[in-house]
């Protein structure tokens, strides 16, 4: 009977856990990822880019990045069909930046979001895409 009570208990909290999961509840990347993610600041990540994309890739490509920056524009992305959040990258050149595409889960937060705020997001580095650099599971940091 122990045994049926301890396979009983096991299953409940299996299932508890996938609603979680279901209901999209909690962060998208736990405590101790987010602590370890790299810290970079949405200009200086834009630029190591235009200097030098191998090298900007050896540094911040598949890694989960913590950039801050200004808002330049906030809207969907549309391949990913995503809330989309863009970093301004460069002062002259606000049409380029760090192209943030949020989990969805998010979208009421992202839609708080104003361009010219200054934010903080966590992401996974892809790269360079066309002229931005893209970071995908986004999602936004409290400070």
């Amino acid at each position: 009977m122990n045994i049926l009570r301890k396979v009983v208990t096991a299953g409940v909290a299996l299932l508890a856990a996938a609603a979680l999961v279901a209901c999209g509840a909690g962060a998208l990347h736990s405590e101790q990822e987010a602590s370890a993610a790299t810290v970079v600041g949405a200009e200086e990540l834009f630029a190591a880019y235009q200097k030098d994309e191998a090298a900007a890739d050896e540094l911040y490509k598949g890694k989960l990045l913590r950039v801050s920056g200004l808002v330049d524009y906030v809207g969907t992305d549309l391949v990913l069909d995503a809330p989309q959040v863009i970093l301004s990258g460069a002062a002259k050149d606000k049409a380029r930046g760090v192209d943030c595409a949020f989990d969805t889960r998010y979208e009421k937060q992202v839609a708080k979001i104003e361009q010219g705020d200054k934010v903080t997001v966590l992401g996974t580095c892809e790269g360079s895409y066309k002229y931005n650099v893209l970071l995908r599971d986004c999602e936004p940091v409290e400070e």
